[in-house]
């Protein structure tokens, strides 16, 4: 993830866009991460199910025990994929309002990606550390007459400088905003 999110970096800097031979392959590589640790984690949990010898008791159809749990461990790479499908529709829908003046294409196929890296809640953590970001260096570019109002900048590297934020700080971040409010 870091490398997929320091190569969009330097790129969407240096050229302004966001290529799809990276964007397509990382989220491909992300499904097949969240399909394969989901699928093992329950094969370990049914495995695990039937050497205990009470296991057999919470198989179905005894028990909802199993498929409580199964949910529990689908729920992840579930969560994963929705929140990536909602947020590229949100940048789409961006597009569309703006009439491409905001956002290109390459942001919405980047962020699924990034939807599918972090899942949920940490798509949202990573969105609002690259807005905010976006937001204050578009001000300070502003403010220094190194830009003016309308002109556009690069927003993959904001996206990526979020996502980067929730890896490293992400749980310190949620605890941080769940306990003030």
């Amino acid at each position: 993830t870091v490398t997929v999110l320091s190569i969009i970096l330097l790129i969407d800097l240096k050229t302004g866009l966001i290529p799809n031979k990276i964007t397509y392959p990382a989220s491909l590589v992300a499904v097949f991460y969240l399909l394969s640790t989901s699928t093992l984690k329950s094969w370990v949990f049914y495995r695990d199910l039937l050497q205990n010898p009470l296991g057999k008791y919470l198989l179905p159809p005894q028990s909802g025990y199993m498929l409580d749990q199964l949910i529990k461990i689908w729920q992840p790479a579930i969560f994963a994929v929705v929140s990536a499908i909602i947020i590229s529709l949100f940048f789409a829908l961006l597009i569309i309002i703006t009439r491409g003046k905001g956002m290109g294409w390459g942001d919405v196929k980047f962020v699924l990606f990034l939807g599918l890296a972090l899942g949920f809640p940490g798509i949202a953590v990573g969105i609002f550390f690259a807005f905010t970001l976006g937001a204050i260096f578009s001000l300070g570019l502003i403010t220094f007459r190194k830009k003016h109002f309308g002109q556009t900048i690069p927003f993959g590297p904001f996206l990526s400088l979020g996502a980067l934020i929730y890896l490293l700080f992400g749980p310190a971040i949620i605890n941080w905003y769940l306990t003030i409010f």
